[in-house]
């Protein structure tokens, strides 16, 4: 009885599905650790910009401008209390701030708005009467919704969802961040303004 050499049909076709299955795994198993990598870089860049976020504004919150260059008649803090169609919180602020670290030093006064957009929420510092100073732009993809609230500086410690009076910044601001379903993306913000202390 001769041996013959080569393979039959049927044992090239079975090597040819398990190098197939060993493929497949592999080539799973490399994109599984793809798409973790991009999850785990999208996560570091909205940790890295909430926290820049919020270093920028706990500075500028605490540096407000009162009188700021400006008459007492003008609005130097605005909270609009607004609500998106899903019931999402999406509050506006705008402010004066004179800030006393970089980006937003004590050399000019700053108009700040922080306000929800489709992409996420947006800080915007602007140098008032300075052409010479970059604005600072930040965008927080990972946060749709802003609930902020003022303390007035009275004995009053009722927080209000409104702020615009003429001429006077809040005592204190809170600042929530929110995911689109509402809960929160990092913890709130509690700014007490430095230029007076509440009564």
């Amino acid at each position: 009885m001769t041996r013959r050499a080569g393979f039959t049909l049927f044992e090239v076709m079975v090597a040819m599905v398990v190098t197939g299955v060993v493929a497949l795994l592999a080539y799973g198993t490399a994109r599984a650790g793809i798409d973790t990598n991009e999850r785990l870089e999208r996560y570091r860049t909205n940790v890295e910009a909430q926290a820049i976020v919020r270093a920028l504004l706990l500075d500028a919150l605490r540096h407000p401008a009162e009188g700021g260059g400006t008459t007492m008649n003008d609005t130097l803090f605005v909270i609009d209390d607004q609500t998106s169609r899903s019931g999402l919180p999406v509050d506006a602020v705008r402010f004066y701030s004179r800030g006393v670290v970089p980006p937003l030093g004590a050399s000019a006064y700053w108009a700040v708005t922080l306000a929800p957009t489709e992409a996420g929420i947006r800080l915007l510092a602007t140098p008032v009467g300075t052409g010479d100073v970059a604005p600072v732009d930040a965008l927080l993809t990972a946060v749709h919704g802003l609930n902020a609230r003022a303390l007035s500086r009275t004995a009053d410690t009722l927080w209000s969802d409104r702020w615009d009076v003429a001429g006077r910044v809040p005592a204190a601001v809170a600042i929530e961040f929110l995911t689109e379903q509402g809960t929160p993306a990092a913890p709130a913000l509690v700014v007490h303004a430095a230029l007076e202390r509440v009564h």
